[in-house]
């Protein structure tokens, strides 16, 4: 029985002793901003999306959207990051975009 004592102290002493590791819970989920507007379309720029932000209108030219949102007058949900491409010389000052978790409004 003293033995058995002995064995059950030593291995709650070892635990305490070891250093401790560090716990992962992941990462937090980040948050990706999506916003909507509406699809356009020019014979000079082909599709884009306007989009009104506050009391400013901004017009991006998506480089990946999909041929089912290219539909003029459609709306749409969507996040974006910088294409960093330089905007089609007929297309003014058109933001270079590229969309994903696109999804149509009604």
């Amino acid at each position: 029985m003293l033995l058995a004592l002995l064995i059950s102290f030593q291995s709650c002493r070892t635990m305490k002793d070891k250093d401790p590791q560090p716990v992962d819970n992941g990462s937090a989920p980040t948050e990706v901003e999506r916003i909507s507007g509406t699809v356009k379309f020019t014979d000079e720029c082909s599709y884009y999306i306007d989009v009104i932000q506050g009391d400013v209108m901004r017009s991006y030219k998506p480089v990946n959207l999909e041929e089912k949102y290219q539909v003029p007058g459609m709306r749409l949900k969507f996040a974006y990051v910088s294409a960093n491409m330089e905007s089609p010389k007929l297309c003014g000052n058109m933001i270079m975009i590229s969309v994903s978790d696109v999804t149509p409004l009604r």
